[in-house]
């Protein structure tokens, strides 16, 4: 079994809840045991760290309220557990121990069955456990709590025309839609009245198939100022791609330029 909570409202307020306040967490504990007694911190909020078994029944990890006589599994703070996952609707689990799934537990349903015409359809999803009678109608309902959430194949992504399926960050990030950039200085030494000077750079990202384009701007050092740019019609290019190795950037000058010229340039791929 693996169970996952998530705090809706951060813990950042530890402390300044106060017993009573209700507007933030007094403090966080080990588990359920290890709450205080009830009835003296009437209102407070509480977060309990690990699952807890007292006495055959099982209190998840996440937030408890004071009601001022017992504690309250408070589930406007916290995200239901997933007990675990099954075949089909007919294999959900409806035993009373600790180790079935409680109430409020989701468990996962791997594939629909049934037919919808004759209304016996059990779609696949995550079904929530609201009751423990040992009757799956009642336990569960015969329609999914939630949907599982699919995520698109990195060939969708790139295609960019599916809409029914979201993106995770990894597949976005590596998405060939996206424009990539690869930005740096440079100087080229033109020597004594050169006419080009060529430097090779290194970069494993950079093919002939994914380069888009290539922007230079002038960089005025004490050696070369941006006029003697313009005086010498000073230009570069990208040339001689080496796939996932590097890439060589070649500057003229038409009228012969002298000494070193320091550009910042941008390939987009």
């Amino acid at each position: 079994m693996s169970y996952t909570v998530r705090i809706d409202k951060d813990l950042d307020n530890i402390g300044e809840g106060g017993g009573g306040g209700g507007t933030g967490f007094t403090a966080a504990v080990a588990n359920y045991s290890a709450l205080p007694a009830a009835s003296g911190v009437s209102g407070a909020y509480y977060w309990a760290s690990a699952i807890d078994v007292v006495g055959g029944v099982k209190y998840p990890a996440g937030a408890y309220r004071s009601n001022g006589t017992t504690w309250e599994f408070d589930t406007a703070y916290t995200q239901a557990a997933i007990w675990g996952y099954v075949a089909n609707y007919a294999a959900l689990p409806l035993g009373v121990t600790v180790s079935d799934p409680q109430i409020g537990d989701l468990v996962g349903v791997n594939a629909s069955q049934g037919t919808w015409i004759l209304g016996t359809q059990r779609r696949e999803g995550y079904y929530k456990r609201s009751a423990m009678t040992g009757v799956a109608a009642t336990d569960y309902g015969t329609a999914p709590f939630a949907g599982f959430s699919q995520a698109a194949t990195q060939a969708q992504v790139n295609t960019g025309t599916d809409t029914d399926t979201f993106v995770s960050p990894y597949t976005f990030k590596n998405s060939t839609l996206l424009v990539q950039s690869i930005s740096g200085t440079s100087v080229f030494d033109f020597g004594n009245e050169g006419d080009e000077a060529s430097n090779i750079i290194a970069n494993v990202n950079l093919t002939n198939a994914n380069f888009k384009s290539f922007t230079w701007i002038p960089i005025e050092t004490t050696a070369t100022s941006i006029d003697d740019f313009k005086l010498n019609a000073v230009s570069f290019v990208v040339e001689s791609i080496t796939d996932s190795t590097n890439f060589t950037i070649r500057g003229v000058s038409d009228n012969n330029a002298t000494g070193n010229y320091t550009i910042s340039y941008i390939i987009t791929y």
